[in-house]
């Protein structure tokens, strides 16, 4: 059995794995958006976000920071898929899972000013 990974309110748990764009849709609560970073792409780790997470006022959930440089930040459920050589997406293996709970554990933690409210958030690098 496969499943996705799903980061919210600070904390992760595992859901089994669909392959129906729908199921996608419902767990960041509306289209999808598809986010690469480097460390997770080379493991064949894709994340998934609301794309009008920003625009809705969804909660800053992961901060991307390039060059010690916050450069942007994923609002609302960022959920993590694994992907083919062809573009296509499937469920983590166990795996996959633990990896990401280990590489979500030694992330940055940063203070944002967002919105006029102050978050900590972990944050990855680009």
């Amino acid at each position: 059995m496969t499943n996705f990974m799903i980061f919210e309110d600070g904390g992760l748990r595992k859901q089994p794995f669909s392959e129906d764009v729908e199921t996608l849709q419902g767990l960041v609560g509306g289209y999808i958006e598809h986010v690469m970073i480097p460390d997770l792409a080379d493991r064949g780790i894709d994340l998934w976000v609301n794309d009008e997470g920003k625009l809705i006022g969804l909660t800053p959930t992961i901060g991307l920071i390039h060059d010690d440089e916050l450069i942007d930040v994923l609002n609302g459920t960022v959920v993590f898929t694994r992907f083919g050589t062809e573009g296509e997406t499937f469920g983590l293996t166990d795996e996959d899972c633990d990896f990401i709970k280990d590489y979500i554990r030694t992330l940055e933690m940063r203070l944002i000013l967002y919105g006029g409210d102050i978050a900590l958030i972990p944050c990855m690098e680009l």
